[in-house]
């Protein structure tokens, strides 16, 4: 059973207003969204919690709704509702952040700790939880930019060099988040790099399924 936690609370932990209005809403969503995935694959044990943003500016070019997952029952939601885009679209985009979210903590569940494993891990679950968001709701997220292939094959050699290599929040934060001027790498290339290693794998293996693909093992994924 997926259990709701709404914490409707600001920077100075005193009780918000702005989420509190919201609070029907975003039960409706969020129960929309666990039933639309339970159609593609069972979720249970997940505690969701939602809090008011301490930081908009920092998910201003996601629609207002940022996720994080640190484990495989733990999904927390940062939303801005004063965000344009969270004002006139909050049920896609809240479905799509979510949806995201709950993968990486159903691979957890399956053993595959993502936020400390190695730079390719996080490459193909954030490409295959953002290929779950295109089975789920037809739409690619926010942060699936398109990109002419010279800077994605660009992308890949540079990425190659680091696929051992531990995750850290630096690398996170240059492929996943702000990107790196210095280095050549746009913002999000993480996702869409990731995204390409996923989809080159399913044309070369017909035979995958949902499931499967919570569980699959890094080495597994022939790039």
């Amino acid at each position: 059973m997926v259990k709701l936690f709404y914490e409707y609370q600001n920077s100075n932990r005193q009780y918000s207003d702005n989420l509190t209005e919201y609070s029907a809403l975003l039960n409706t969503i969020v129960l929309g969204t666990i039933k639309k995935v339970k159609r593609k694959i069972n979720i249970n044990k997940i505690k969701i919690v939602i809090k008011e943003s301490v930081h908009p500016e920092k998910i201003k070019s996601l629609g207002g709704v940022g996720g994080y997952c640190p484990s495989g029952h733990y999904v927390q939601l940062d939303i801005d509702v004063n965000n344009r885009q969270f004002i006139a679209f909050p049920k896609k985009i809240i479905e799509i952040v979510l949806i995201h979210e709950l993968h990486h903590a159903l691979r957890n569940q399956a053993g595959i700790i993502i936020s400390k494993s190695t730079f390719l891990e996080n490459l193909i679950s954030e490409g295959l939880a953002d290929y779950f968001v295109w089975q789920v709701t037809g739409h690619w997220p926010l942060w699936i930019v398109p990109l002419p292939s010279k800077i994605k094959i660009m992308l890949f050699k540079k990425a190659q060099e680091m696929f051992t290599k531990r995750i850290s929040p630096k690398i996170y934060n240059d492929w996943f988040i702000t990107g790196n001027k210095k280095k050549n790498i746009p913002r999000w290339a993480g996702y869409v790099i990731g995204l390409e290693i996923v989809m080159n794998y399913f044309k070369n293996n017909p035979l995958w399924t949902t499931k499967s693909l919570i569980s699959i093992p890094v080495k597994e994924i022939k790039l």
